[in-house]
């Protein structure tokens, strides 16, 4: 039902006759049939340019439109959200279908971090010492942000410390204290693995959450995935690295899952 499905990057049979359903007056045949014609060699997903001059050239009067625009507004009026995967480590996932997913709070992840490092397991680490990296780590692409990825397996098989450290900026603090100590001995990154279980959160992350520059990223997206397999039928979108965020509360609501994925790759070793 229009309004009521959810845009999943895996779903990939599901989508494409979604998309051409609600395009098909808009990537009629006409424009279909002109773009095999063309053979068009590069598809891209940055800029729709190459199909727009297709449209204007099937249809003269769209020459002003903005085709990126329309295509966005179609796919926001058709699914309610975007499927997007949350990876995390937590000890255990009540509150998150409590409180829903929420964007790093400095204060309390600063204080569950000196809670960690000056709790007794590490005698030769001082509060100064923690206040010194904590003072050298940057949040500013961090704070207040809650980061979704299209692909689960991205997150499962390139960026595993999610969902085996938690929170980076967590990792980056463990770091910076080898870093100052230039104690080789110990490695601090490895005292925060598995303190909790990874988890990977199936979130369905409403339109209204997300920033006009991604809509617009994720329509070119799924667009020139629709045109590539227009351009060889036998196409199908595999692993995609698309990564985004959002600057407020994803409610429990919206968290349609999780599980506790196997075989994550440690990229920091």
């Amino acid at each position: 039902m229009a309004g009521k499905a959810v845009l999943e990057w895996r779903t990939f049979n599901v989508w494409c006759k979604q998309i051409k359903k609600i395009t098909k007056d808009l990537l009629n045949k006409e424009v279909i049939e002109k773009f095999k014609s063309e053979n068009t060699s590069e598809i891209y997903s940055d800029d729709i340019g190459w199909l727009e001059d297709i449209v204007r050239c099937v249809n003269p009067k769209a020459a002003g439109s903005d085709l990126e625009g329309e295509l966005t507004r179609r796919l926001m009026k058709y699914y309610s959200a975007v499927r997007a995967f949350h990876a995390g480590c937590p000890r255990n996932v009540s509150s998150y279908y409590e409180k829903g997913l929420l964007p790093l709070d400095p204060e309390t992840l600063r204080s569950a971090v000196k809670s960690h490092f000056l709790g007794g397991d590490f005698p030769e680490l001082s509060e100064s010492d923690l206040d010194a990296v904590i003072e050298d780590t940057s949040l500013e692409t961090r704070v207040g942000r809650i980061y979704f990825n299209l692909d689960e397996r991205i997150l499962i098989e390139q960026c595993g410390h999610y969902l085996l450290y938690g929170s980076e900026y967590a990792t980056g603090i463990a770091a910076g204290l080898n870093r100052n100590r230039n104690d080789r001995t110990k490695d601090y990154k490895k005292s925060l693995k598995n303190l909790g279980k990874p988890t990977m959160f199936i979130c369905d992350v409403p339109w209204n959450m997300i920033s006009e520059g991604t809509k617009g990223e994720l329509t070119r997206t799924f667009i020139a995935e629709l045109f590539r397999h227009l351009k060889t039928p036998s196409y199908r979108p595999t692993m995609i690295d698309f990564g985004f965020s959002i600057r407020c509360c994803l409610p429990p609501a919206q968290i349609a899952g999780h599980y506790h994925p196997e075989g994550v790759r440690d990229p920091i070793g």
